[in-house]
């Protein structure tokens, strides 16, 4: 009885009701898009810079990532790339020589990260190839060919099979200098990555390093990314290497992932303690308006029991009709806008590529996050009817039937 009262409560005031109702449906579908807007950028950025950068597993020695100087090698790579291609976790691995240089035009100078890289072993690793907008990945020439980022090609001032210096020290510390001639010009959505690497056979460069045998760094994509921590572990053993993950790569990738949770948490918070503040507001308007009635109700003997239970219930009413609309209108709206995407080039694209970010977003969110907010909305109602509810119990039968 007690619930069908609360129910017919809820509807005696319409408006008020509705405003209640409305201000949730706005907080739910506003908070949910917050949501999947934030996880779609992060998640297409992290899908991208394990495709396309970093890997899911990085090996290389321990000295080598503070300098990158040709000279510091994987320890026992041999053993190492044997363990690899009987690894049934790993898909693929990329074996390379890397080393830090300058690329130079007539016109501009770069400081650059050099790969030494085999074609068909990269192209199984990694997706960067796709990513080739002017000539080929490695296209062939009787120079030495180079692939760059466009970035790095606008700020030299050169173009496609133009030739360029690339200089770097060989393994005795002597300065080598080559000239090599651009075959392939990427573009990805990561402005500092464009800018920043090239990549040459790793024939070619070993044999400018003066690198006989060995390698600098193997990049490797595991059949299961949820595994990484297991295959780091089982690949830490081979002493003097040290073994990376794409969270230990990109930290700041790692920490947007593992710091959602806690952030959503807090927007959440913010949006529906706002939207607390109006059903309380409300709510102690409707307590104040029916003290008559409360009163009369506790004269013929209602306990104060059940006059606590109506108004909570009334508030958790109000709750149920508008949580589950918001979250059917935000799954729908993030359902849309996830098979379309946002366009955010026009305004922002310079500033997305400069964080390595695509200004292409494709809002996104797991199941679980429906379910959390869910759960803590709730949460956030139920504490704020405990107000208007508790203003209930405080009137006084004898002086609330009086009350005019």
């Amino acid at each position: 009885m007690i619930f069908k009262v609360a129910w017919r409560n809820v509807w005696r005031n319409r408006s008020r009701s509705l405003v209640v109702i409305f201000a949730m449906i706005v907080a739910t579908v506003s908070v949910l898009f917050m949501m999947a807007f934030s996880w779609g950028m992060s998640e297409k950025r992290i899908k991208e810079s394990i495709e396309k950068e970093t890997s899911h597993i990085q090996i290389q020695d321990t000295s080598f990532k503070e300098s990158f100087e040709a000279k510091y090698l994987i320890s026992q790579s041999d053993d190492i790339v044997t363990k690899l291609e009987a690894d049934n976790r790993v898909k693929a691995f990329s074996k390379r020589v890397v080393t830090g240089g300058i690329a130079q035009s007539s016109r501009s100078t770069s400081g650059v990260i050099i790969y030494g890289v085999d074609k068909e072993e990269e192209m199984k690793t990694t997706g960067l190839y796709k990513e080739i907008v002017e000539g080929e990945y490695f296209g062939k020439t009787k120079s030495v060919p180079v692939v760059m980022g466009q970035k790095l090609v606008e700020h030299l001032k050169v173009g496609l099979k133009k030739k360029v210096i690339l200089q770097f020290q060989d393994v005795t510390g002597e300065i080598v200098p080559v000239r090599v001639k651009i075959v392939g010009i990427f573009s990805t959505n990561n402005a500092r990555f464009d800018q920043m690497n090239v990549f040459v056979p790793r024939d070619k460069l070993s044999s400018l390093l003066g690198i006989e045998n060995g390698y600098n760094q193997i990049a490797l994509v595991s059949n299961d990314a949820d595994n990484l921590s297991e295959i780091k572990k089982d690949y830490e053993l081979d002493a003097g290497n040290k073994v990376e993950t794409w969270k230990e790569l990109s930290p700041e990738l790692g920490l947007a992932i593992d710091s959602f949770d806690k952030s959503m948490f807090v927007i959440v918070l913010i949006f529906f303690l706002a939207v607390a503040l109006v059903i309380v507001n409300i709510m102690l308007m409707a307590v104040l308006e029916r003290v008559r009635e409360i009163g009369m109700l506790m004269a013929v003997g209602m306990d104060k029991k059940r006059v606590f239970t109506m108004f909570l219930m009334e508030t958790i009413f109000l709750s149920l009709v508008g949580l589950p609309i918001g979250i059917l209108l935000g799954y729908w709206l993030i359902t849309t806008t996830g098979s379309a995407g946002i366009d955010l080039s026009g305004m922002y694209g310079e500033g997305f590529a400069g964080m390595g970010y695509s200004s292409m977003v494709y809002p996104s969110l797991p199941s679980k996050q429906y379910w959390a907010l869910s759960i803590q909305v709730m949460a956030i109602i139920f504490l704020a009817a405990l107000i208007p509810a508790r203003r209930a119990l405080k009137l006084n039968p004898a002086t609330a039937i009086r009350k005019i």
